[in-house]
């Protein structure tokens, strides 16, 4: 579940900029409303390593919270 989560947070990130007021998008740069740079394909322009970190946080919060969770 927390690699599912991953993948549909990493897919947001490339629509962020059409959805959140304050993030520029590709096609528009920064100006004083929208201050947050465009995250790009994956989150790429935040860093390459964006991607990966993301899933690996992901799958370990899910792993911790599906151990906490009773079963049957």
């Amino acid at each position: 579940m927390g690699a599912l989560h991953g993948l549909a947070l990493l897919t947001m990130l490339t629509v962020a900029p059409q959805l959140h007021p304050r993030i520029a998008s590709e096609y528009d740069p920064p100006v004083a409303t929208r201050r947050l740079e465009p995250p790009g394909f994956l989150g790429l322009n935040y860093g390459p390593r964006t991607p990966l970190t993301t899933m690996l946080g992901q799958v370990v919060y899910g792993a911790v919270l599906g151990g906490f969770l009773p079963v049957g």
